[in-house]
């Protein structure tokens, strides 16, 4: 998990609101400018100018990582991406820092989490993918 420092988003990235969008028609985050499909960072700020939120976009569609912040610009969550679907980690901490959820994705399918309380607690927790989540990632990923 790599996240990037405002000065690094700002300066490579994109405003999600004020010069990218999203072509319904196409399905694909786009330049306003260029209407081409965007390669880069794209990102949001809250109204104190601290980063809301930021994804990497690969031809237009989100890829390798979405990271939020809360408004003191403490970590919120991050969560791996590939081609658009939730692929990887996806992990959410409260505002006073404490981990309160872990998962493990593959195409968009959940095949582990743990879930604590705001103390650090565990309260859920799912150890392994079912049979059903394996053949859900095996339909996505058009394998047999």
């Amino acid at each position: 998990m790599n996240i990037l420092s405002k000065e690094e988003i700002l300066r490579k990235g994109k405003n999600l609101l004020t010069e990218l969008g999203y072509d319904p028609l196409v399905g694909l985050t786009v330049e306003m400018d260029t209407e081409a499909p965007y390669n880069g960072i794209g990102y949001t700020l809250f109204d104190n100018n601290e980063i809301e939120t930021y994804s990497f976009y690969v031809n237009g569609i989100q890829d390798i990582q979405n990271v939020e912040f809360y408004f003191d610009g403490k970590l919120k969550a991050y969560c791996d991406f590939k081609n658009g679907l939730v692929d990887g980690e996806l992990i959410e901490w409260n505002e006073e820092g404490i981990k309160t959820y872990w998962a493990e994705f593959e195409a968009n399918v959940k095949k582990k989490f743990k879930k604590w309380n705001d103390q650090g607690e565990l309260i859920d927790e799912k150890k392994e993918p079912t049979k059903e989540d394996l053949d859900k990632i095996m339909k996505i990923k058009g394998e047999k």
